[in-house]
């Protein structure tokens, strides 16, 4: 039987693939790294692989009790949570006074309950609108081939749908039908 990989970095990967371990509760740790891994594509120098190592604070569903857990450690992972970590170092470094830091949280908690709020009285959708806005079917593999054709780039959204499309997966079924 073989030993499973502790991380990502452990996977064999090619010698052209960067691989980047992060820890994934630190913020500016996973934009510095995004911002490596972008940059370094954007300059062709072949992909990255990043690793957040980072932490699920509930278990794999409603009805897992997350009972596997150690004692002590969502409490200690919840200390390191990345908003937690972010408002402390703004906080320490001046830029954030805790009067602004409460004032930011009455702002996000009153945005988060009216988008609740939103969802609670708008209709529910109509079954057939599950597929809308979510895949674009297309006769390119690849988007880099796309973005080359001037008449992909230059079309909207529904002109993107050619007439005959390839078989290279079924279209979705509709609901329905």
């Amino acid at each position: 039987m073989e030993a499973q990989a502790q991380s990502l970095e452990e996977l064999t990967i090619t010698s052209q693939h960067r691989r980047i371990v992060v820890d994934g509760q630190d913020v500016e740790a996973v934009h510095a790294a995004t911002s490596e891994a972008v940059a370094r594509a954007r300059a062709g120098d072949g992909p990255s692989l990043l690793e957040m190592k980072t932490y699920r604070y509930r278990g794999h569903s409603r009805s897992d009790p997350a009972k596997y857990r150690p004692d002590g450690e969502l409490e200690a992972w919840k200390a390191r949570d990345p908003l937690v970590i972010l408002g402390r170092r703004l906080a320490d470094e001046g830029l954030l006074s805790p009067e602004a830091h409460a004032a930011l949280e009455s702002d996000i908690t009153a945005e988060v309950e009216a988008a609740v709020n939103f969802v609670d009285q708008s209709p529910v959708p109509a079954p057939e609108s599950l597929y809308e806005d979510v895949y674009v079917r297309s006769p390119y593999i690849h988007m880099r081939a796309a973005e080359k054709d001037p008449a992909w780039r230059a079309a909207v959204r529904d002109d993107r749908v050619p007439e005959e499309l390839p078989s290279l997966a079924p279209a979705p079924a509709k609901v329905g039908a």
